[in-house]
């Protein structure tokens, strides 16, 4: 079986995977607003009331100033006509005296000061220069309403109600004054007063266009858009022609979330004023709603074709540039509401923002900082520029920053959400959770849910994560949030949950092929290959150029053992990613297993040329040098697999039996006590040092090894085999020996070595029937087992059961003729049985081959008449004279090695090749002799010399 990994992917996820909420989208995820919390969003215009007519336009754009950015408002249009024509004021004296029936050149004086400063924005000295014409005219009622314009456009709105009601109590009747008021009380969020206001006004005068319009401003203030519509209808009724009822009424249509009918109503605005420049500025906002980024542009642009001092708009553009990912325009756009306002934190913060998005963090923190230094309490520069630390890896300052947004809104929750989501990406999951989970307080939010259950998942706690993914789901029931939930059952275990919620997402999207991947990697997991193959190859009809899925698939078919599907799969991979250093490893493990060792070396090169550090990649090269038995390479590949990971034990336990294989046992050693210091209970590392210590012959320590072995795995198969081994060698030990080959065969009965050596022992106990028949198994389980032949024959021999020795011999003869010492083996049989002539062979032919005959005769029999006393016989003088030690090389003549030749060729035991060189003539003239022997050459194979030993 093959085994490759199946293992699911990391969730990492850093922050942009955790979830964001629209705070990187600051200025049009809403519908344009006329907020009532912020007075820059509606500018009085009845100071201009007293200039020509020929400004009435641009006091119209002052009243309908509308701002749509949600966390500050945008600094609107502000005193334009102060600025439009500074030597036309005779009309606004003229109407001056007639009101307070005084002319003097005092209050002349004041009065035109205040105008001119008002002009210049210089707003206190106005209200200055108006208070001391209130002295010297107590009774104006129309100062004390125009100085409450002023108080009004500095945000003193309890100054500004308190000169309205001056006026108002001087002039009971002054429309204009409850209209104002009213509009003032509207901004406070006193909708009562407010309504009570602009209702009298109305009643005071029924007819008039810009109570109407008032009126609807104040129940849009109020949220109430139906009544804001008819009355705002009802100023149009009155006068068709009205450019601001209509752009009014756009905005209202705009907050309703109705951008076409508020681009409507903008339209019909500009056809009866093609120069008001506020409708261009709203209809560009409602074409920026709709991302219609290209005509918003034209828009802004045509506002500062008019009024090239309207900074707003310049803010506005630069904004829509930003969205249009435009960065560098943006940034030019605003550059020039910088300059024009030096000491505004906005421009700077928004400025700042668009670096960060282009990737330069470093200029976006010195804007960032600068909005900081101009308001210290700008929470929004803190939240950008944390932010920007975050996206240049600086999350200890982006906390720092993130914290400070926390200090000055603590009830708000992006703070919370984004330092949770920082604290996640430096792996403080708790603290991350904490964040998240007061986010949660402040008001249930899908993302938070969500990103705690991440932060639960990371940590392993896969109970409360999956409890808060099945409260994202009960808000957001959609195929991505069943699928986290999915791989959290995954992650702890419950593969049916996992499989189960991971279909419900395929359902809801069938085409997303990551899903399909997730639940591939679950049926693997559980075991079920042929799932897992269906959703890849469902990933590969869905994108037929997903390299992962073909491999993926391939690790599948591994499973499987479908090797040419395997490497089909994994070769595929390689052609659509030529990069893809796993699939090149994988490849090779597969062709490793098919024993193509040049082709799997060949990949894990590619693998290794990819990734210079991939372990992997050296640690199965070294399984392929192994197998192309290049040990000093695969010894290489080890040392360097452990100077990439020094604390993987399986590397050492491989070099260790590569040291082994070597010869090198020492090494060896060295290297599988390191696997054992590493990993104290790895039964392979303990069984082969012992195995080691064994052909060091240091019996002790290897059965110490071995029983450690025992203690650790009792059915550990193998190591009760090389245990009886030790216990054999030792010797004096058979009893141990054998109970624990007993134990061994137990567990494996199907093992021909370990009948072989359990018969060995018995053979060295004495009890040579019993060791007979563990013999005779091991042949059984092994046909070639060359050592169960030759010792059965010698418990035969020993037994005087001589011809079934001799058979025996004759088997081991004909799986190993190249040994001559066998020849010998079985003459002495010859000899014991009295066979002279065949004895006289088998002797002849160990002679012809250098054995020592005589050596080995009078090692075992001392001398001849030894032997002849214990065979109660006369050996034959041939016989004698072969036995005897000689000072010259043993020689026969040439007919008597042919025969010879062909004897042994005739009884099988010999190859032709074998036999011809036996004979000492070449192996075709041995061939044409075969038939003086009785022999037919008609049945030689052409069999190779390779096991030639002569």
């Amino acid at each position: 079986m093959l085994q490759p990994n199946l293992d699911l992917p990391d969730l990492s996820i850093d922050y942009k995977e955790i979830g964001t909420t629209n705070r990187d989208v600051k200025d049009y995820d809403e519908v344009p607003s006329i907020t009532p919390h912020n007075f820059e969003t509606y500018n009085f215009s009845d100071i201009d009331r007293y200039k020509k007519s020929e400004f009435d336009s641009a006091i119209k754009d002052r009243n309908t100033a509308i701002m749509i950015e949600q966390t500050q408002a945008y600094i609107y249009y502000n005193l334009e006509l102060a600025h439009a024509n500074r030597g036309k004021f005779s009309s606004t004296i003229d109407n001056f005296n007639s009101i307070t029936q005084q002319s003097s050149d005092e209050v002349d004086a004041y009065y035109n000061r205040g105008v001119i400063y008002h002009d210049k924005g210089e707003l206190h000295k106005t209200i200055s220069d108006l208070t001391k014409v209130i002295e010297l005219e107590p009774k104006a009622a129309e100062v004390y309403r125009l100085r409450g314009h002023i108080y009004g456009m500095q945000g003193d709105f309890d100054n500004a109600i308190q000169d309205y009601t001056k006026a108002i109590e001087l002039n009971l009747n002054d429309a204009e004054a409850y209209r104002i008021r009213g509009l003032t009380y509207g901004m406070q969020s006193d909708f009562e007063n407010a309504i009570a206001d602009v209702t009298y006004a109305i009643k005071l005068q029924p007819d008039n266009v810009e109570i109407y319009s008032t009126c609807g401003l104040v129940y849009y203030f109020k949220g109430d858009f139906d009544e804001a519509i008819t009355n705002l209808n009802e100023a149009i009724r009155l006068n068709p022609d009205s450019d601001l009822a209509y752009c009014t009424l756009g905005a209202v249509y705009a907050r309703k979330g109705e951008i076409d009918q508020a681009i409507q109503n903008y339209d019909t605005a500009l056809s009866l004023n093609p120069e008001f420049a506020t409708a261009y500025y709203h209809r560009g906002i409602a074409h920026s709603m709709q991302s219609d980024f290209g005509n918003a542009i034209v828009d802004f642009t045509q506002v500062v074709n008019l009024n090239p001092d309207f900074v707003d708009a310049y803010h506005v553009r630069g904004v829509t540039y930003r969205d249009k990912d435009d960065f560098d325009n943006a940034i030019n756009d605003f550059g020039i509401v910088i300059k024009r306002q030096p000491d505004n934190a906005k421009p700077y913060n928004d400025r700042g923002f668009v670096y960060r998005l282009k990737g330069d963090f470093d200029n976006a923190i010195i804007d960032l900082n600068r909005a900081i230094d101009i308001d210290p309490d700008f929470a929004d520069a803190y939240h950008n520029r944390g932010i920007a630390y975050r996206d240049k890896g600086d999350f200890d300052m982006a906390i720092n920053d993130l914290s400070a947004v926390i200090e000055l809104e603590p009830d708000v929750a992006e703070g919370y959400h984004y330092r949770g989501a920082v604290y996640y990406s430096k792996d403080d999951f708790e603290k991350a959770i904490d964040d998240f989970t007061e986010v949660i307080k402040l008001g249930a939010n899908v993302f938070d849910y969500h990103n705690r259950g991440l932060a639960y998942s990371k940590m392993g706690d896969f109970e409360n994560a999956i409890n808060d993914f099945t409260e994202v789901i009960k808000l957001q029931p959609d195929a991505g949030n069943y699928s986290t939930r999915g791989i959290a059952y995954i992650l702890k275990g419950d593969l049916d949950r996992g499989i189960a919620d991971l279909t419900q997402a395929i359902k809801l999207n069938p085409n997303d092929t990551s899903v399909y991947h997730a639940r591939s990697e679950a049926y693997s997991k559980k075991g079920d290959f042929d799932n897992a193959i269906e959703d890849y190859t469902k990933v590969i009809q869905l994108n037929p150029k997903d390299a992962e899925a073909y491999y993926c698939r391939g690790l599948a078919f591994a499973e499987k053992d479908e090797v040419d599907k395997i490497i089909s799969d994994f070769s595929r991979a390689i052609e659509l990613n030529p990069d893809h250093a796993y699939a090149y490893n994988k490849r090779g493990q597969i062709y490793n297993y098919k024993e193509d060792f040049d082709s799997a070396i060949a990949d894990y090169n590619k693998a290794i040329e990819l990734n210079a550090d991939d372990a992997n990649a050296y640690y199965y090269r070294a399984l392929a040098y192994i197998d192309k038995d290049e040990i000093n390479k695969a010894i290489t590949d080890y040392t360097k697999v452990i100077e990439l990971v020094s604390d993987f034990p399986k590397t050492y336990y491989h070099r260790g039996l590569a040291y082994s294989r070597k010869g090198d046992f020492d090494e060896a050693i060295v290297d599988y006590t390191k696997a054992i210091e590493l990993k104290s209970d790895d039964t392979d590392a303990y069984c082969y040092r012992g195995i080691t210590y064994l052909r060091k012959k240091d019996y002790d320590l290897a059965i110490e090894d071995f029983s450690k072995v025992v203690e650790l795995e009792p059915e550990h198969v193998s190591v009760y085999y090389y245990s009886g081994l030790a216990y054999l060698f030792k010797g004096n030990f058979d009893d141990l020996a054998i109970e624990n080959f007993n134990k061994a065969i137990e567990l494996n009965p199907d093992h021909a070595d370990m009948y072989y050596y359990r018969g060995a022992a018995y053979n060295f106990k004495g009890e040579l029937d019993i060791s007979i028949q563990d013999f005779t198994k091991a042949i059984e389980l092994n046909p070639d087992h060359v050592e169960a032949y030759m010792h059965r024959g010698n418990a035969y021999s020993d037994k005087s059961e001589l011809d079934r020795a001799i058979a025996d011999y004759t088997e081991v003869l004909k799986l190993r003729p190249k040994v001559a010492e066998y020849y010998y083996i079985r003459g002495e049989a010859w000899l014991l049985a009295k066979d002279w002539e065949e004895a006289k062979t088998d002797l002849t032919v160990a002679l012809l081959q250098d054995v020592d005959v005589a050596g080995m005769f009078h090692n075992t029999y001392k001398s001849i008449d030894a032997f002849e006393e214990k065979i109660e016989d006369r050996l034959p003088k041939e016989i004698v004279q072969l036995l005897t030690p000689r000072s010259e090389p043993f020689e026969i003549d040439k007919e008597a090695r042919i025969a010879l030749g062909m004897k042994y060729y005739g009884d099988d035991i010999l190859s032709s090749g074998l036999a011809a060189r036996l004979a000492d003539v070449p192996r075709v003239e041995f061939i044409m002799l075969m038939g003086d022997y009785g022999l037919s050459p008609l049945y030689v194979n052409e069999e190779e010399l390779v096991n030639s030993g002569f």
